[in-house]
């Protein structure tokens, strides 16, 4: 029979355990059931194949018994969803547009073949009709498991406001025109796959000055986690299907935007459906520089968040080094017989990091736990002149609830990259 324990909607967390069960039909006076062998393939390519052995078996009618088997494939996941390709894949820069991650999220499948004694040779050999699953899309979430297992809430369903981007973050957010901002979500296998965005600009007023729709979404395959830079200026560099909104206009004080699906109905006429929640952006002035950066990380849905720390900014560097002697040129007969410029003591094996040590401003809980994900994760980059550079985040203690809700983070964020020191 078919796996039968996978989610309702095929797609899943790759740092989750998922049970899988699948069984045969045997006939116990021919056979005894042993194993399943499993193949696992990523984006139809096969991954790995392992065995596993007999879970349990129950009686059907005499003489066949129904052999099941458990299977774990939440390793294998884990193991080929690591989150280590470069920049490119999950962070795009201002003007790029989209992105398809190739790190975070790939497309499964399952096929098994089951092994039993035959009891007349005392062989082992292939029993029943080999199963294969659909195809099932597995991002790199590490959500907890009290969350519903079928992940509806992330990508909701075709035509109706209820996709959900990967970030917890607030839906309306303070920005600067020049922050680079990134919304991201997963399109799961069988869905409809999203095909563009909608832009609506809008005044202090809350009146729609002008909306538009681009189709420059560009999916390749049905199944994608994407990410899209969405500051103002990306925005404004993307080529509209729908509409001519103009983001020069000095009007505008805020923007919205989701993702949906843009199809042309006729040629030359579009329509557009939303497919997911909207975010809203206000526009501020430019952040001040030199009290200010801003990082992006990767965070536990898989998707990308950003924060920029405008309390205190102090950029320090720490070195370290080893110590040698060594004799000093002496002439002899000299009435000066030592040179004032030779080296005597000298440094080697010298060291040095550069690290910004940040302040945020006072946070509620709920913005302190969202921010909280920055502390673990494995990919974070801080805005320098312009470029998107890799930092390491220091582990520290930091309090992310507490009774009065004023809670202050400061943080070390190392330059990931040393200083390039002279050897001697």
């Amino acid at each position: 029979m078919p796996i039968v324990t996978v989610p309702f909607y095929n797609i899943l967390a790759a740092y989750r355990p998922v049970a899988w069960e699948t069984s045969v039909l045997v006939d116990s006076s021919l056979y005894t059931p042993i194993s399943a062998e499993v193949l696992i393939f990523k984006n139809a390519v096969l991954l790995v194949t392992t065995v596993y052995n007999l879970d349990n078996i129950q009686p059907a009618i005499f003489p066949n018994v129904t052999a099941y088997f458990k299977i774990d494939i939440q390793k294998f996941c884990q193991d080929s969803i690591a989150p280590n390709t470069p920049l490119p894949s999950v962070f795009c820069a201002s003007g790029v547009g989209f992105v398809v991650n190739t790190d975070a999220y790939a497309d499964y499948e399952i096929g098994v073949v089951y092994k039993a004694i035959d009891l007349a040779t005392g062989l082992i050999v292939t029993v029943g009709v080999p199963d294969v699953t659909i195809a099932v899309t597995v991002f790199s979430t590490t959500r907890q498991h009290t969350e519903l297992m079928d992940l509806f809430y992330y990508y909701g369903t075709l035509g109706f406001q209820d996709g959900h981007y990967l970030t917890n973050s607030a839906r309306t957010l303070d920005v600067c025109e020049d922050e680079n901002i990134y919304l991201s979500a997963i399109t799961p296998y069988s869905l409809t796959p999203i095909s563009g965005c909608g832009v609506g600009l809008f005044d202090a007023a809350g009146n729609l000055l002008d909306f538009g729709a681009s189709l420059t979404l560009g999916i390749p395959t049905l199944s994608n986690q994407i990410s899209q830079n969405v500051n103002i200026n990306s925005l404004a560099a993307l080529v509209y299907q729908i509409g001519t909104p103009n983001f020069a206009n000095p009007l505008i004080s805020y923007y919205k935007v989701n993702w949906g699906v843009l199809f042309e109905y006729s040629p030359g006429l579009w329509s557009y459906v939303e497919h997911t929640e909207t975010f809203t952006y206000n526009l501020i002035p430019s952040c001040c520089d030199t009290r200010s950066l801003r990082l992006h990380w990767l965070n536990l849905l898989g998707g990308v968040d950003s924060y920029t720390f405008n309390s205190e900014k102090d950029l320090q560097i720490k070195t370290n080094s080893d110590r040698a002697m060594k004799a000093l040129n002496w002439v002899i007969g000299s009435q000066f017989p030592n040179d004032i410029n030779d080296v005597g003591s000298f440094k080697y094996n010298s060291k040095a990091s550069k690290a910004y040590q940040l302040s945020s401003r006072f946070l509620t809980n709920d913005e302190a736990f969202w921010l909280s994900e920055l502390l673990v994760s494995p990919k974070v980059y801080a805005e320098i002149d312009n470029s998107l550079v890799p930092v390491i985040i220091e582990d520290k203690e930091q309090s992310i609830t507490r009774h009065n809700g004023k809670i202050r983070f400061e943080i070390a964020a190392t330059l990931a990259n040393n200083v390039s020191i002279q050897r001697v």
